[in-house]
This record gives C-alpha cells, sequence and structure tokens, in this order.
C-alpha cells in the first residue's frame, strides 16, 4: 500500500500545482516532468504486483480506472 499512497500523494501535488508562467516551460511539460513520470513509474510498479489482499484489488482498480476518470465498461454494448 505504500506505491498506492505514493501514487495518491503524486496525484494531489499534480492537481494542486500552480504553473509559474515566466519559467519559459510550458504547463504540460512541466507537469508531466514533476508530476507524471514519477506516477506512472509508480503505477507500473502497482500494476506488476500480484494483488494478494482485497486492498491491494482495490488500489489496482482506483490506479488503472485514475480515480474515476476512466471506465472499464464499454458504453456502446453495456447493459447499464
Amino acid at each position: 500500500m505504500a506505491l498506492y499512497r505514493r501514487y495518491v500523494d503524486i496525484s494531489d501535488a499534480a492537481r494542486t500545482y500552480v504553473h509559474d508562467e515566466t519559467s519559459g516551460e510550458g504547463e504540460d511539460d512541466a507537469v508531466e516532468r514533476l508530476f507524471f513520470r514519477e506516477r506512472d513509474q509508480v503505477e507500473d510498479a502497482i500494476m506488476a504486483i500480484p494483488p494478494t489482499t482485497a486492498q491491494d484489488m482495490a488500489a489496482k482498480t482506483l490506479v488503472s480506472h485514475c480515480h474515476g476518470d476512466f471506465t472499464c465498461l464499454n458504453y456502446d454494448t453495456s447493459p447499464f
């Protein structure tokens, strides 16, 4: 769960980041450099570890769905 907590910490930091427009670096590039590269590495590490508990599976599900930003449902064929 330490990896999951790290993933959440990085996501929270990225969400509250305020870009300095005078930095000469685009905001997307800055966020990628400061947060998303490391978060992608943490995500890869989480996905590489087999789940052994329900908590592990929940963490994997939350990460793979980017905390609700994405879904595994196919809305074209889903009965819901």
